[in-house]
């Protein structure tokens, strides 16, 4: 798809929400509530690894103040619900001052019930930035202060077809771009259609299945010059990977007691990944061009996979428990290829007075390359993170939060272990204007 395609696919589709929203705007005023909520967030950081070095290097320490105003304005009717919300993120670290950047939020959501049988609903999400560490709790790889500009639209539909029986549909666009040519930008387009069933002898079980299409174009143009015999030689490259991936999953989600839910879903997928290389050398001499040489590259590789996901929920009056499991294919960013991704995801929350809230939780992922990635670099990266974290709410409007947080990766291409210590003191305050 041409990058003239991507624009009027995502002008297209907000198009429609926009007549959607509007006429939704139109029909559904009647007793509507409003707020308009101005927030700031204050952090002081500790880390101990700034640019996450190995071990065996030094590593750098900071201490890093962030500050974060942000307002969000909210509409709820009777049918309809929509939010919108900008944030500015404000970076200042106290020695490594070249690091000083400013990121960006913004973010919408509109959910609205056409009927009794027929939900409908859209996101909207718009980031910029510049943290070295943005992707590494996932991905376990560095993608340096390069400015990433990222956006991710949705829209969704729910349909009770039956009593007891709900299709789903999703349809989405994602985009991201550096303004560093070593990185790859990438966009993409994902197409799901789920089916829930509740059968009737089995009122605490729902059975699931789905269908989904993912589509990845990672994109790439860079250009070198150095001299030759005294003239300058210049070398073009254009680097085009794409991933299609189809994937079909079944899957169970029971409700063993009031507040245990356990749900399993696997199934399979077919994976096709083209790959283009073109490179074109010329000469520059005096005011003309000489052609020096030119090559085109293909490849094609077809590959099959599991997907599946588990996850045990416990909820209390007081307490949450959450464990989670998951195997999929998914990008990474800046790389220019996907990865098999492994993810142990654990967490704990325990509210033990009205003011007093603990959390704690471990994440735990695993990043694998194809054999047949196209990436600069194959990756395996193993990412630990662990985090207590205890808040203190002053009000519903005003808290204090602790966190400290642990981070490992081992990168087993390069066998190199990265580890890192990070505190964090935050004051959050908000205040409904509208109130």
């Amino acid at each position: 798809m041409t990058r003239l395609n991507q624009y009027c696919f995502a002008i297209c589709g907000w198009m429609s929400v926009g007549l959607l929203i509007a006429h939704v705007w139109a029909t559904d005023s009647h007793g509507a509530d409003y707020a308009l909520i101005p927030q700031l967030r204050l952090e002081g950081n500790y880390n101990d690894n700034v640019f996450f070095d190995p071990e065996d290097e030094d590593r750098q320490e900071d201490y890093i103040t962030i500050v974060s105003p942000g307002l969000l304005w909210r509409r709820h009717a009777e049918r309809s619900l929509g939010e919108v919300f900008a944030q500015g993120r404000f970076v200042d670290y106290q020695e490594e001052e070249d690091l000083d950047k400013t990121d960006q939020l913004y973010r919408g959501t509109f959910d609205y019930q056409a009927t009794e049988h027929l939900d409908l609903g859209a996101t909207a999400r718009y980031t910029i930035d510049n943290q070295i560490d943005r992707d590494i709790d996932v991905t376990g790889l560095a993608v340096g202060t390069a400015e990433r500009r990222r956006q991710d639209y949705g829209v969704t539909m729910e349909l009770l077809i039956s009593e007891n029986t709900h299709l789903d549909l999703f349809g989405g666009y994602r985009e991201e771009g550096f303004d560093d040519a070593e990185f790859f930008d990438n966009w993409g387009v994902d197409l799901v259609m789920g089916l829930r069933h509740r059968p009737k002898l089995w009122l605490n079980t729902i059975l699931h299945g789905q269908v989904a299409y993912r589509h990845y174009d990672f994109n790439r143009d860079q250009t070198e010059t150095d001299l030759l015999l005294g003239n300058t030689r210049i070398t073009e490259t254009e680097e085009d990977n794409v991933t299609d991936n189809v994937a079909l999953t079944v899957g169970v989600e029971n409700r063993r007691t009031e507040r245990l839910t356990l749900s399993v879903h696997g199934g399979a997928r077919f994976t096709r990944r083209d790959s283009e290389v073109s490179r074109r050398q010329r000469l520059r001499v005096a005011d003309d061009f000489l052609e020096l040489s030119a090559s085109d590259a293909s490849d094609t590789d077809d590959l099959w996979g599991f997907v599946g996901n588990a996850e045990l929920a416990y909820r209390g009056e007081r307490n949450e428990v959450r464990l989670g499991l998951s195997h999929d294919l998914q990008p990474v960013s800046g790389s220019g290829d996907t990865a098999q991704r492994t993810s142990l995801n654990g967490s704990w929350w325990y509210q033990m007075t009205t003011e007093w809230r603990f959390n704690a939780g471990v994440n735990y992922y695993l990043n694998q390359s194809d054999d047949t990635s196209t990436s600069d670099r194959d990756f395996d990266t193993v990412t630990f993170t662990a985090y207590p974290r205890v808040r203190y709410a002053f009000s519903r409007d005003l808290y204090l939060e602790g966190q400290y947080r642990y981070t490992q990766v081992d990168d087993r291409e390069d066998n190199e272990i990265r580890r890192r210590h990070l505190a964090v003191a935050t004051l959050f305050v908000q205040h409904d204007l509208l109130d």
